[in-house]
Order: C-alpha cells, then structure tokens, then sequence
C-alpha cells in the first residue's frame, strides 16, 4: 500500500538460528538388534540452548537396509527419551519412522529422513540421538550385500544428524 512501518524499540530473536551442530556417521554398522533399540554410532549431538524459551530443530537421514523379508525402524531421541512419537497403544507407536525389505532388496538401502522443532525447556547440554531397530538384522550406510561390481551397486553411504538452535 506504500505505507511506512517505522521502528519503535530494538527487537532481538524472534527465529533467528543461535547455532548448528552436526554429527555425520561415514563408516558401517550393521547388527542383530531382537526387537531391541540399538545406538547408531557418531550419531548423536550434544547443544547447549542459550536460553529456556529456545527451540532446538533437528534434521537427520539415515541410510540404512535390514536383513532379507525383515523390518527396519529409527527413533530420535533427547537423552534417553524417545520423541516425537504417536499417542496410540500399538507397539510401533514410538518408530520415528520404517520400512520393509523383500527378498529382492539385498541389493538396495534406503534413506530414512525426519524433522522435528523440540523444545527442551533448559540451558543445559542436551544431546540427540538416533536409535534403530529390527527383527533380525539391520545395516546402517550400506546394503544388506555388499561386493558390487560398478560404483552403483551395494551403495555404501553416510549419514548425519544436524542441530539448529532457533532463538525465541
């Protein structure tokens, strides 16, 4: 409309980033996890919040395959409690998120991502990680087979988890 918004005081946050963290995992890790929540290795970040009414934005992928007709899930995190999980009283309620591999999966991974604004409510160190999960055996950055012939075959990948500490 052409008017002039004019400036009455000093204004400070108000969604500007504080900081960004990231752990990045380049190795392998593979394993037979029984229905239990296993560590991803290097994939976890600590932040500390420069104040309570801070949010903290985390951003992760994870390349990842499970064993031959198996299942593959993740979690996020903060500290030893899972978030950004369903309210429903089914067993898979706390996966952040899953997949399942036919037999003609072997060959394949896939590249499970997520996002999540949490609020931790603290100046205090906090650290997020990420946890996986599966029937029998999962891979983390690689294929269930390895061994391919061209550089497209049996990828072997990277994954990471970034922090982003968003100022109230």
């Amino acid at each position: 409309s052409g008017a002039t918004i004019a400036n009455s005081g000093t204004a400070t946050g108000f969604g500007k980033i504080g900081q960004v963290l990231q752990a990045v995992k380049t190795d392998t890790q593979d394993g037979t996890s029984s229905n239990t929540w296993t560590d991803i290795s290097s994939l976890s970040q600590s932040i500390t919040p420069s104040a309570t009414d801070s949010k903290i934005l985390v951003l992760f992928h994870v390349n990842c395959a499970a064993s031959t007709n198996d299942h593959v899930a993740i979690r996020l995190l903060r500290g030893s409690t899972a978030i950004h999980v369903g309210t429903s009283g089914d067993t898979g309620r706390n996966v952040f998120s899953a997949m399942r591999f036919m037999s003609d999966d072997q060959y394949h991974a896939v590249v499970m991502a997520g996002q999540y604004l949490d609020s931790p409510s603290t100046t205090s160190a906090t650290t997020y990680k990420l946890q996986v999960n599966s029937n029998s055996g999962y891979y983390i950055n690689r294929s269930q087979t390895t061994g391919g012939t061209t550089t497209v075959q049996r990828p072997q990948s990277v994954s990471g988890i970034t922090l982003m500490e968003v100022l109230a």
